[in-house]
């Protein structure tokens, strides 16, 4: 394959279950551990944006850095009155 504008990226931020990627990308990183390199495969949507991707079959090679859960309070009635 060939790479394609903004296809690639360093030190990007994924905010999982935001809807922000193509489908499929989420589901390709799930499960993984920091340390671990892989690849997914998707395809565009028909409807992308950017008129040359439309339908076409893309391969993200992936380092995966980091692993982070957002951890949110417990919902108590003290947390409620704040």
């Amino acid at each position: 394959g060939e790479e394609f504008e903004g296809g690639k990226a360093s030190d990007f931020v994924l905010a999982m279950g935001q809807g922000r990627m193509i489908p499929g990308f989420e589901e390709g990183v799930k499960g993984h551990k920091a340390g671990e390199e892989f690849t997914i495969d998707v395809t565009f949507p028909e409807e992308y944006h950017a008129e040359n991707l439309k339908g076409k079959a893309a391969k993200f090679v992936i380092n995966l850095k980091k692993v982070e859960e957002r951890e949110l309070p417990e919902l108590t009635e003290e947390f409620i009155k704040r």
